[in-house]
This record gives C-alpha cells, sequence and structure tokens, in this order.
C-alpha cells in the first residue's frame, strides 16, 4: 500500500496554518463583540440657549421625542412614582420591534428640581437588576450668563468595542438632540451604529490586516498584496449587504454594517428576529446573495478563462486592447470568485454564529433535527470542497472547523431568546432549497476559479 505522505503532510500544514488565521479571526470577533471592558463612564457637557428650568422640563417632565432621546426605543408612558426613594417607571421596546414593551424602573436617590437627577437602574419586568450591571446616570444642570450648561454622566457596563463605540457616539448625540429641542430647533437626526469615522478607521485596519494574510504569498511586495486585501474586501462587503438587504426586507429599518480590523465585517441590527424563517432568511442571505453576484459574473469570469487559456498555450498579450482589457476584468473576476467562494462556504459551517449555524438553529425544531442537520452541511460542504481541491486542502477546512467549533461551544454562546414556533413546510422548503441552491453555486465557482487561477485541478478532470 502506498501511502501519499505529501498529500498527509500538506493536510496537517494547512490546518494549521488554517486554525491560526481563524483563532486570529474569531479573537478579534470575541474584542469587538464579547470581551468584558468592565463598568464605563460616558461624560458629555453643553451650553445650552435655555433657562435651567426649561432644560429640567424637556429632561423630565414633557414627552420625549419619537424613538427616544437617542432614536432607539419607541416609549409608550413614563411615570414618576413618589416614594422614598422616588422611582422613575418606563414602559418601552426597542424602534420597530414587534415584541412586548418592557417595564423598567430607576431609583432616583438624589431629585433636585431642577439642578440634579439622578437615576439607578432597578429592575426590567419585575426582574431585579444587580448592582454591577446597572446603570447609574447622573445629569447635572447649572445657570450661565447665557442660559444653562448640562452635565450627564453615565456609568455602565460594557461588553466588547463596538458597543462602547455605539454608546459613546449615542450619549454625544443625545446631548446635540437635548440642545435642539430646549432651544427649539429641529432635532439631529438619531442614527445607529459607529458612525463614519469609526467605520473609516475599522475599514483601514480590516484592509491592513488582510495585507499580512497575503505578505508570504507576495513576499512583502505592497502593490499586489493591496490588490488582493481590496478584493477580499469587496467580497466582504457583498456578503455583509446581502445580510443588511434582508434585515430590511424584514423591517429592520436601523440595520448597519461595520468592519472588523481583521478581515471580516458583521451586519447588525438592534431588533432580534421576529420568526425562524425571519432569521434563516437573514443568516442565509449573505452567502445567498454573494452566490447570486458570482452567477451575474459568469460571463466576466469566462472572459478571466479565456485569456488564463491565452497565456497557457504561449499565444502572448491579445493585441486588441478590448480583449486585453474584458481579459483582465475577467481575471479580477475569477479573483473574486476565488475569495467568495472559500469565505462564503466556510461561513456556511454548521459552528459558533456561523450562517451556517444561525440557518440550522432556526431550521431544526429539536436538538436531533439539529444535529442531523448539522451532519448533512458539514458533510455537504466537504464535499464540495475535496470534490475540488483534493484531499490536501480539505486539512485547511477542518482546522477552520475546529476552532470555529471551540469558539462557539466555549467563547460565544448566544444569549437564550424567546422559543418560537417551527416553520412552516413552505418556509423550510425555501430556506433549504436556497441553502441547496447556495452550496452548488459556490461548488462549481470554485471549480472555475481554481482552474482559471490557482490552477490547482488540471482542466478536464
Amino acid at each position: 500500500m502506498n501511502i501519499d505522505f505529501a498529500g498527509v503532510s500538506g493536510f496537517f500544514d494547512d490546518a494549521w496554518t488554517a486554525g491560526g488565521w481563524a483563532a486570529a479571526g474569531f479573537f478579534v470577533w470575541w474584542l469587538m463583540f464579547l470581551a468584558p471592558l468592565g463598568r464605563r463612564r460616558f461624560k458629555h457637557t453643553i451650553d445650552v440657549a435655555a433657562t435651567p428650568q426649561r432644560v429640567w422640563n424637556v429632561s423630565f417632565v414633557e414627552p420625549p421625542p419619537p424613538g427616544g432621546w437617542t432614536g432607539a426605543f419607541e416609549i409608550e408612558r413614563t411615570t414618576l412614582v413618589h416614594g422614598a426613594p422616588p422611582r422613575l417607571r418606563s414602559v418601552l421596546r426597542r424602534l420597530g420591534s414587534d415584541g412586548p414593551f418592557a417595564v423598567h424602573v430607576e431609583r432616583l436617590p438624589q431629585l433636585e428640581e431642577p439642578r440634579l437627577h439622578v437615576a439607578e437602574e432597578e429592575s426590567v419586568d419585575g426582574v431585579p437588576v444587580p448592582p454591577l450591571r446597572a446603570r447609574l446616570t447622573t445629569t447635572r444642570i447649572a445657570a450661565t450668563k447665557d442660559g444653562a450648561r448640562v452635565t450627564r454622566e453615565i456609568e455602565q457596563p460594557v461588553t466588547g468595542l463596538h458597543s462602547y463605540v455605539t454608546l459613546r457616539r449615542d450619549r454625544a448625540r443625545r446631548m446635540k438632540r437635548l440642545r435642539a429641542a430646549c432651544e427649539g430647533r429641529p432635532l439631529p437626526a438619531a442614527k445607529q451604529g459607529v458612525g463614519l469615522g469609526y467605520g473609516l478607521l475599522f475599514g483601514a485596519l480590516a484592509i491592513v490586516a488582510s495585507m499580512l494574510v497575503f505578505y508570504k504569498q507576495f513576499g512583502g511586495a505592497y502593490a499586489p498584496m493591496l490588490a488582493f486585501a481590496l478584493l477580499l474586501q469587496a467580497v466582504l462587503l457583498v456578503h455583509e449587504f446581502g445580510h443588511w438587504l434582508a434585515m430590511r426586507w424584514f423591517g429592520h429599518e436601523d440595520a448597519t454594517i461595520t468592519f472588523l480590523p481583521f478581515f471580516g465585517g458583521a451586519a447588525i441590527g438592534a431588533k432580534p428576529s421576529a420568526s425562524r424563517f425571519e432569521k434563516a432568511g437573514i443568516a442565509l442571505m449573505g452567502p445567498g446573495f454573494s452566490a447570486l453576484v458570482l452567477i451575474a459574473l459568469a460571463p466576466v469570469l469566462g472572459w478571466g478563462l479565456e485569456l488564463g487559456r491565452a497565456f497557457a498555450t504561449q499565444q502572448g498579450i491579445p493585441e486588441d486592447l478590448s480583449t486585453l482589457l474584458r481579459g483582465l476584468a475577467g481575471i479580477l473576476a475569477l479573483g473574486y470568485a476565488a475569495f467568495a467562494t472559500l469565505i462564503n462556504l466556510l461561513n456556511l459551517a454548521p459552528f459558533a454564529r456561523m450562517d451556517g449555524a444561525q440557518t440550522l438553529d432556526a431550521l431544526a425544531s429539536s436538538h436531533g433535527e439539529r444535529r442531523l442537520y448539522g451532519a448533512l452541511l458539514f458533510a455537504a460542504l466537504a464535499v464540495a470542497i475535496y470534490g475540488v481541491l483534493g484531499f490536501e486542502h480539505v486539512g485547511g477546512d477542518i482546522g477552520f472547523f475546529a476552532l470555529a467549533w471551540v469558539f462557539g461551544a466555549y467563547f460565544d454562546r448566544p444569549p437564550a431568546s424567546a422559543p418560537q414556533p417551527p416553520m412552516t413546510r413552505r418556509e423550510s422548503l425555501t430556506i433549504v432549497c436556497g441553502l441547496v441552491a447556495t452550496i452548488s453555486v459556490y461548488a462549481l465557482s470554485m471549480r472555475l476559479a481554481v482552474h482559471g487561477v490557482l490552477n490547482l485541478v488540471p482542466p478536464g478532470t
């Protein structure tokens, strides 16, 4: 019996390399969304051309604007309950959510109209908030020569850098809206997300991190490293845009797209999915929309294959400029297809918060079904990868899948959500057909990309 030691060695080398990059990527995800940053303090001060009493009335007496001061909550009513100490009882829910309103109670240990207001979060729907998790808000209003100076300080626990940046931006925007309301001017828009500045920063960090991925392959040549990094970010942007489209389709008006500083991204919405079908549709639309883009690029992929064959048969560079430009566009499209196929197939893994896991969680109505669907999806991905790249390159995917499972099992357990009824037969069939069609498109795309760019599969096999 002949043993292909080179293939076995390649299997483990790819597994080790992919595992390392997966570990780095998962660490950044943890840092952005899961890292416990402790209690953080947000302090903002503004000068308002209005009396302290006017500021007090707008802040605590008059009804808040639609969407609340941050544009994220629908507030049904707010009531001051007298006692020792007095309490503020608010009935609210996420803006655009179809779920029930929640009752939030804040204890007011200090209340001195119109100068001082201290509120400490006490309970949500009757469930006490632990002291270490409670939000503490202090508002001070002082008279000035031209009106009033408002200082608002909020101390609360924060999880993840993304949450910290978002909260900091929300707190600052709240103060600007308060000033406009006190002065009788139109309120600035209350947009969600991290904002343009941080978005550009995260995008730049993502490009730099992507260049590091290709450093070894290009020997430190920065031009091709940058080109491939931009191509990779384009793939990620299309993927997240698919999630974003699905979120908007299902009514998530506040959905945003955020790049992560290590070749990744996330489409984020404030409200949870209203049904299993919605959850599966949003998860599947990332790789599904990317697959539709690849289908639309099919003619352009053909131009790249033609140019590749011309070089393979030593025909040289085409003399016709339009033919050459079409060929170069085709080569770029083939590179895009290679990245899109690899990233989206891996994202369909049935582990952690991958799109495949989210889809299966919504599709399965029991733990047994979840395990069965997970095994079938894992087998389908392995067959698609093995059938094109061969045994040794499956190692990299196994390494990624292993890290994804460890990350999901021990570090990133999604919070428990309210049980939802199973999908209807039509909804389940829609999701299953979409999943099968998506994997099929990527299996075909991988063969085309490998033939045209990576040259790992001999033509005609």
